[in-house]
């Protein structure tokens, strides 16, 4: 486009009156100068984008993503107009169509850096994190200096679970930037995910000294109180975060949980009124009726998922959840019928084949349920609960698969503790070890998402625990563990026996206090390979051969199922550890006393997992 200099002056002029105006949030005032460029001259590529900018800003998104595509139809080579249209494809949740954008304009200028950015950042919204790992990893290697460009490989490898290397990358965009308040931001949300509280909170707080602010700040700060036993300010900030971001599935969630855990009896009323505002969204429904069924409130849950079911359609999530309900109820008859709909509706939902899994069986229908057992198992050969289902379905059709998988002579080891330096018997570390972690669990009642009732649970991993009984207890796991896998032969087709390789490690480690009438409910570790139960603290009344207060049994699957009841249980003592597979079904007698049960579990994962 030819124009004079009389013209070129008047574009210039326009130009920066429009970017000044959008930079001041003026939208619509930008917009007017940018037509007013476009009506003399049409094709004027920069008037174009920031037009485009304008309307985007506004909500118009079709209007700003036709002005982008014609900025590109006139100027290919542009980088800048590809890595817009990027930017505005992106906000617009068409990932696919964003990254082809961004590789576009890095044909176009392959050392554009804002395209890079997008196109990791991309990458990363997508799950795509190797891919994203590679693409950061080439722009930090341009430029090591890159603060940006460190903080993105860091989200790539915390993606793919690679924490140890993304806190080093969060780390070094923080040495090239100390400034850096997202960054910063984002390694204390890594470190509280790793529970490690304390630093966690230290890192977040600086980012909010340095100007952060935001629903994921209070978010993420309230988590890492809550792991630190600070429930009040947790709760605080998680109602800080709920104002932010009052449809935030996980924040509602978090906040009825540590309600409840408080001991307050109407935990969910800031969920349902978000809910009454939001009727059409299916995850909300879902996570109030779930509370409401994990808190024992069964005509309630069951009124809530109806009411989800009625507002936006039998998904198969809650269908799954109506079904649960009513198993929960003891009516295994009524939870069939949604169980079924929600498998047919989504055939390779595991969740939902768990589900109807369990109702087959409750039913005694075992030869019905161990073709969906089967199929579950190829899909997922070490989803615990599917295993565990395995084992009670062979068990009822009477097949040897399940002395294979519940070999309880084999399977399940009760050993004493070997007993620390310092201390004239294990007994004597155990209560010292008690009053450490009376101090861990001072919440009023159980967690909703776990097994346990009428209980305490340490708020956060002990293996992030600094205290030094703690680190002390944690080595007298090691050398249970090993004898217990040095024992188990090896078999290639058995879920626990062909991981027996690679150096074992501790994937989770927490301590439980039962209150009188306190339990745990029959139950499998999902992310488990081991699992343990060690105790701590037994009641008197342990010692009752007939009451069996707070002894462990195994073998009775999570609901009544005809002919299935327990068939091994151990009586607790101070100091014992009790090692046995994850995918084994365990549970707890009532405690009968006001004396505590009190128990460290942990899980173990092969070197392999």
């Amino acid at each position: 486009m030819s124009v004079s200099g009389t013209s070129n002056a008047a574009i210039t002029h326009g130009l920066r009156q429009a970017q000044t105006l959008l930079q001041q949030g003026l939208h619509a005032q930008a917009a007017d100068v940018c037509s007013r460029l476009l009506a003399q001259w049409p094709t004027l590529t920069e008037a174009l984008q920031l037009l485009a900018l304008a309307r985007k800003a506004v909500g118009d998104v079709s209007e700003a993503e036709r002005l982008l595509r014609a900025c590109v139809q006139l100027q290919p080579q542009r980088a800048d107009f590809h890595a817009n249209l990027a930017n505005l494809l992106r906000a617009s949740g068409r990932v696919a169509d964003a990254e082809a954008s961004y590789r576009l304009a890095l044909q176009a200028d392959a050392r554009f850096k804002p395209a890079r950015l997008g196109l990791i950042r991309t990458l990363n919204a997508a799950g795509v994190h190797p891919q994203a790992q590679i693409e950061a990893a080439a722009l930090v290697h341009d430029d090591p200096a890159d603060a940006e460009g460190w903080a993105e490989l860091a989200a790539a490898l915390k993606g793919q679970g690679r924490f140890s290397d993304a806190e080093a990358a969060y780390r070094a965009a923080l040495a090239r930037r100390p400034s850096f308040a997202i960054a910063r931001h984002n390694l204390g949300s890594l470190l509280s995910q790793l529970e490690r509280a304390d630093e966690a909170l230290r890192e977040i707080d600086r980012a909010v000294e340095a100007g952060l602010k935001g629903h994921a700040v209070h978010l993420n700060r309230a988590i890492a109180l809550q792991q630190l036993g600070r429930f009040e300010a947790a709760e605080q900030e998680f109602e800080h975060a709920a104002q932010l971001a009052p449809a935030h599935v996980d924040t509602q969630a978090r906040l009825a949980k540590l309600r409840f855990m408080r001991g307050d009896a109407d935990f969910t009323r800031g969920l349902r009124a978000v809910v009454a505002g939001n009727l059409r969204n299916s995850q909300l429904h879902l996570c109030q009726a779930s509370l409401l069924r994990d808190a024992g409130r069964l005509s309630e849950a069951t009124a809530a998922f109806q009411d989800a079911i009625a507002h936006c359609g039998e998904q198969p999530e809650l269908l799954m959840g109506l079904a649960l309900t009513a198993m929960d109820a003891g009516i295994p008859g009524q939870a069939l019928a949604p169980a079924q709909a929600a498998v047919c509706a989504r055939p390779d939902y595991l969740h939902g084949s768990t589900c109807l899994q369990s109702v087959l069986l409750s039913l005694g229908r075992a030869d019905e349920a161990m073709p969906l057992i089967q199929r579950a198992r190829a899909l997922a050969p070490f989803h615990q609960e599917h295993i565990a289902c395995e084992a009670t379905a062979a068990r009822m059709l009477g097949l040897p698969r399940y002395q294979e998988l519940y070999d309880y002579d084999r399977f399940v080891v009760p050993r004493m503790l070997d007993r620390p330096d310092g201390f004239a018997s294990i007994e004597a570390f155990c209560d010292e070890l008690m009053g450490v972690l009376a101090e861990r669990q001072q919440l009023a009642m159980h967690p909703l998402d776990q097994s346990l009732r009428f209980g305490a649970q340490t708020p956060r991993s002990l293996l992030a625990d600094p205290h030094p009984l703690i680190r002390e207890f944690l080595e007298l796991l090691s050398a249970p563990i090993a004898e217990y896998r040095s024992r188990l032969p090896q078999s290639e087709d058995h879920p626990l026996l062909s991981r027996n390789n690679g150096e074992a490690r501790l994937s989770g480690c927490w301590s439980i206090r039962l209150h009188r009438g306190g339990y745990h409910l029959n139950h499998v570790h999902p992310s488990g390979w081991l699992s343990s139960a060690c105790y701590i603290h037994a009641p008197a009344d342990a010692r009752d051969t007939v009451a069996r207060s707070g002894w462990i049994k195994f073998g009775e699957p999570r609901y009544p199922t005809p002919g299935v009841d327990a068939e091994r249980m151990l009586q607790p003592r101070a100091g014992m550890l009790v090692l046995f597979p994850s995918y084994m079904w365990h549970g707890t007698m009532p405690i009968t006393t006001d004396e505590p049960r009190v128990t460290i579990g942990a899980d173990v994962l092969p070197g392999t997992a």
